[in-house]
């Protein structure tokens, strides 16, 4: 039987909550976010999961995180690492 968590997802437009079987991945979280929220990132702007400042892999399942039942995750836009160039 697989075990479910409930995870609390933060962002600029809202927070998330749900619950997700542990074998679920992280991509599936971020989707469920996107679309609760009704979030539509940007054409080529990429999105992070984090646990407090550490990225995670969209692509690892709960259950490798070890993502215990309550855990507050946040989800937020890449930084591009650009800013503004002088042109004086």
């Amino acid at each position: 039987m697989a075990k479910e968590v409930h995870l609390t997802v933060l962002t600029l437009s809202g927070k998330y909550e749900g619950k997700f079987d542990v074998d679920q991945k992280l991509q599936d979280v971020i989707d469920k976010t996107f679309l609760t929220l009704d979030i539509k990132p940007a054409p080529g702007e990429e999105w992070q999961l984090l646990e407090g400042d550490v990225p995670l892999n969209p692509q690892a399942t709960i259950e490798d995180k070890a993502l215990a039942d309550g855990t507050t995750l946040r989800l937020a836009p890449k930084d591009g690492g650009g800013g503004c160039r002088s042109t004086r």
